[in-house]
């Protein structure tokens, strides 16, 4: 309102009908009360429900708030105060009680609760943890190329958890990788198939495993199928050298038939596929790996030789890890030391673990540093890290014998002719119990009885062979020219046909 319209009369006005307000207002009060406590309302008032609001919080005398708060604290029914402490929180009653009996039950049970569920959990982690710690160790040595420790860890792993009943699929993935790095083929094949059943390898989980699988059963067929070819030869040579190179060409992108365990092809005419068969094609790298056995057995240049070697590791994880070690023995032994010593590495880096790292590592200070204690000092090394494996006492029986034999040639190379008899005997009996003892390693351990006078080991073997009359496993004429003196050990060191690669 404008200050021109504020006159008195106008105020006068207003004023007149606030008054008249309040007064109505004030009967209508007045009558809406009397008619409430007519219909008994307001004695019902406890009973009223309005959002928000607890009318039992209320109370028409104040006096009542006062006194619910003198009543005892812990029944909250009685008067709080005893005869001995009126200003007690408690009534005697229960006083009485929680002398007695001084602590809460609700809290009593509620602990028991605590620990037995605390006990539960404890039991049910002590049960898991063989479990959990065995693969957790497993996979950090697998990421770590430890490959032996994490298939040792896996074994445990599984172990536990078989005797828990429990749900392995994943462990037996997790061993069936290690094995698969460490090239046992047949046992990877064994633990997918045989423990992972195929509905669950299809899982999206488990697709490392399906790959790991196919590769495997690729790999199997493809070996089995060309032995099948070359069983048509008697024997590799250089009259047959290009035949049989030509076959293994023709065998390039042809089927492979596999059914209950027999393996055909298509070259095969007298079998007709019925469907029901696994079909592969002819894996590559293993067609190049023939090719290599072949041209080295005949002795074929090496660049053929080298050649064949990386077309086969070109493809696959598998064969890369197979080829690697033949691979970098080759450039070593061909005097391509650079290469030979980056493949090392990466052979390291596949297995630190295996033997094969200490292996190269010890024919480069062997042929490029001529550093023969050195090339002693790295086997010894390889050998003791294999030894202090789980199960190291069995593996350096399965690997270690590469690493004696190098050690026994860099000791014939300082001259020191007892040792190296020493660790060619090492080699010799480790692989007599491992039942793969090896013509080179025979011969040299042969030669170096001859050296150190051990005349009664060397007629030993002389009678062995005599006796089983098969000039197939006669000494070789490394033996007969050393004894002649037309050969001397540290030729034959650094020939390269001891070095069991």
């Amino acid at each position: 309102m404008s200050d021109e319209n504020k006159t008195p009369e106008n105020g006068q006005s207003v004023h007149d009908e606030m008054e008249e307000l309040a007064r109505v207002f004030k009967e209508e009060l007045d009558k809406a009360i009397k008619d409430a406590e007519e219909a008994n309302i307001i004695d019902d008032i406890e009973n009223i429900r309005v959002e928000g609001y607890d009318p039992k919080a209320l109370s028409r005398d104040p006096k009542n708030t006062a006194a619910k708060e003198e009543l005892c604290e812990c029944c909250g029914e009685r008067p709080r105060g005893t005869e001995k402490n009126p200003n007690s929180p408690f009534c005697s009653e229960c006083e009485k009680n929680l002398e007695k009996y001084p602590y809460d039950y609700k809290g009593v049970v509620g602990l028991m609760v605590t620990v037995g569920v605390a006990l539960c959990a404890i039991v049910l982690f002590a049960i898991n943890l063989p479990v959990f710690a065995n693969m957790k160790q497993g996979d950090k040595a697998l990421g770590d190329g430890k490959l032996y420790t994490a298939l040792a860890k896996y074994e445990r792993a599984i172990s536990a958890a078989d005797d828990m009943e429990a749900d392995m699929y994943n462990l037996y993935a997790k061993r069936a990788e290690a094995e698969y790095k460490l090239l046992d083929m047949s046992s990877a094949l064994m633990d997918i198939e045989e423990n992972i059943p195929e509905g669950v390898r299809k899982l999206p989980v488990f697709r490392g495993v399906r790959a790991m699988h196919e590769d495997t059963a690729l790999m199997q067929v493809s070996a089995a199928a060309i032995q099948n070819h070359l069983n048509d030869f008697v024997t590799i040579s250089d009259e047959n050298y290009d035949e049989v190179i030509a076959m293994l060409d023709s065998l390039s992108g042809k089927k492979i038939y596999e059914k209950d365990g027999a393996i055909y092809d298509e070259t095969d005419e007298d079998y007709t596929p019925d469907g029901t068969e696994n079909v592969y094609i002819y894996d590559e790298g293993w067609l190049n790996i023939y090719k290599y056995s072949a041209a080295q057995y005949c002795e074929k240049d090496e660049e053929t030789v080298i050649t064949y070697l990386e077309k086969a590791a070109e493809n696959s994880e598998y064969l890369d890890r197979l080829v690697s070690p033949l691979l970098a023995a080759t450039y070593v032994g061909t005097g391509n030391y650079e290469k030979g010593a980056e493949l090392a590495e990466k052979i390291r880096k596949h297995n630190a673990e295996g033997t094969d790292y200490y292996l190269i590592t010890s024919m480069l200070y062997r042929y490029r540093d001529k550093d023969f204690q050195k090339g002693v000092d790295i086997c010894q090394e390889g050998l003791d890290m294999v030894k202090s494996l789980t199960s190291g006492d069995e593996l350096v029986v399965q690997i270690g014998y590469y690493l004696s034999m190098q050690k026994a040639l860099n000791y014939i190379m300082l001259d020191d002719l007892e040792n190296a008899y020493e660790a060619v005997t090492e080699c010799f009996d480790y692989q007599n119990e491992a039942y793969n003892l090896t013509v080179q390693t025979r011969d040299m351990y042969a030669m170096l009885a001859l050296a150190t006078g051990d005349s009664d080991t060397f007629n030993g073997l002389e009678e062995e062979i005599a006796e089983y009359g098969d000039e197939s496993i006669a000494f070789s004429s490394d033996v007969t020219d050393y004894k002649d003196g037309k050969i001397t050990l540290q030729e034959l060191a650094q020939s390269g046909r001891y070095d069991l690669i």
